[in-house]
């Protein structure tokens, strides 16, 4: 479930890079752009596995957020400005500051003309998330193993009763 929700989470993330590349194709430069925080916005309130996605500069600042009083913050993520590979995107865990809660993200780099990075846009959800669904997968695993036990136990009376017990009954009888 993990991969899954990191995969589909990447590909969310590939869009929004797509979006702002498209913006910045017709001349605009990133300090220029105005009112990408909706772009963001939008696929958060799209997607009910996405709770953060943002667009920020290589030191961090948040230039663009789902949350709009978030902007201007700054967001250390080391494993963002070390990345030994600027192409591949990055996933890594953070604590977000707002929620005080273990976050998945996922940043992927966004190119200037000289092959530059200028921004990441970063997409995430809790860590939280993949526990719940983990912890309910297993519930729901083992409801159906007890309801499976069950019923092969009853399947297993009757047959003994019918085809052992009731011959041996009337053997005696």
């Amino acid at each position: 479930y993990t991969e899954a929700t990191l995969i589909e989470t990447t590909g969310l993330a590939q869009g929004l890079r797509f979006q702002l590349e498209r913006i910045m194709e017709l001349g605009l430069r990133i300090d220029e752009i105005v009112g990408f925080e909706k772009q963001c916005q939008n696929l958060v309130r799209d997607h009910e596995s996405i709770d953060v996605a943002m667009v920020q500069d290589h030191l961090g600042t948040i230039l663009f957020h789902n949350d709009p009083s978030r902007h201007d913050q700054i967001i250390s993520v080391p494993t963002i400005t070390a990345s030994t590979d600027p192409h591949t995107p990055v996933v890594h865990i953070m604590q977000d500051h707002a929620s005080d809660m273990p976050f998945y993200r996922i940043a992927i780099p966004v190119f200037g003309n000289h092959d530059e990075v200028i921004v990441w846009v970063t997409v995430g959800f809790p860590v939280a998330r993949i526990t719940d669904k983990t912890r309910e997968g297993l519930i729901y695993s083992l409801a159906f193993l007890g309801l499976s036990l069950c019923l092969a136990v009853g399947f297993q009376v009757l047959a003994l009763s019918k085809w052992v017990t009731a011959p041996l009954g009337k053997l005696l009888a």
